[in-house]
């Protein structure tokens, strides 16, 4: 039998959104990037395991995708 609770279990395997979730890190994760805080997105990236250049990546391209929906709900 496994005693490992949800908070315990590996990293390795699980998307980005799942290592966040599974560390209770979610929550904070998004309102880091509703805030564009750029650092602690990274910080909370590295929380889990992701390395720094991917965390710097996921937490780009997270800022970015962001950014373009503002735009284009302003558009419309």
């Amino acid at each position: 039998m496994n005693s490992e609770s949800p908070k315990q279990a590996p990293l390795s395997g699980m998307t980005t959104n799942e290592r966040l979730y599974s560390r209770g890190l979610l929550s904070e994760f998004d309102a880091a990037a509703r805030r564009r805080d750029l650092p602690a997105m990274v910080n909370l990236l590295r929380q889990v395991e992701i390395s720094e250049a991917d965390a710097n990546a996921i937490a780009d391209a997270v800022l970015a995708t962001r950014a373009s929906t503002v735009c284009d709900r302003r558009s419309t």
